[in-house]
């Protein structure tokens, strides 16, 4: 009795659905954004052969685009125990847009934290003071007006950087060379 119930309640259900209805599935935002930024990534990241499908990534348990850049990165290979991706980011589209067009912002390079004690320059605009001065994209920031990059000292950091003049110390890792 119990099975041509359940018959029945299938039967009914596919013939109440009018034909040609249109079912319409709503994506956030964000994860329109983390959807499309992972598609790309498949396309043209250097070690996509390397990325599972987005099931198996998580991609909607990331938070934004740059968290889910900084999980692609895991994907790079390993050498000395670090993987070896440590410069793919994620910009809004303002900062991108300026910089696609060569204008400068603010100093003229954006930086980020890589860890703790590891402030890194993340991108330099070739018009600015900072390129035409030698400060290339992975250059590590040392100090910032005597203060030493820290994340810990980060809001003193900013503070400082309202200053009239900036003196900052640089580590060029490949040439191992300082520069200010």
């Amino acid at each position: 009795m119990k099975k041509v119930f359940v018959i029945i309640i299938t039967a009914y259900s596919f013939y109440s659905c009018e034909t040609g209805t249109k079912i319409t599935l709503v994506q956030s935002k964000k994860d329109s954004l983390l959807d499309s930024v992972y598609t790309i990534c498949k396309d043209i990241y250097f070690w996509n052969d390397r990325l599972p499908n987005s099931t198996e990534f998580g991609l909607y348990t990331q938070k934004d685009s740059k968290s889910l850049l900084e999980h692609i990165r895991t994907y790079s290979p390993v050498h000395n125990g670090k993987h070896i991706d440590k410069w793919s980011f994620a910009i809004n589209k303002v900062s991108w847009n300026a910089f696609e067009r060569n204008e400068t912002q603010g100093f003229g390079f954006d930086v980020v934290f890589w860890k703790d004690d590891d402030l890194r320059v993340n991108q330099v605009y070739e018009a600015s003071d900072a390129f035409q001065k030698g400060i290339r994209r992975g250059d590590k920031i040392l100090s910032i007006n005597g203060l030493e990059a820290k994340l810990a000292n980060k809001e003193l950091l900013v503070k400082s950087l309202k200053g009239s003049r900036i003196i900052t110390e640089f580590l060029d890792d490949f040439a191992n060379v300082q520069k200010k």
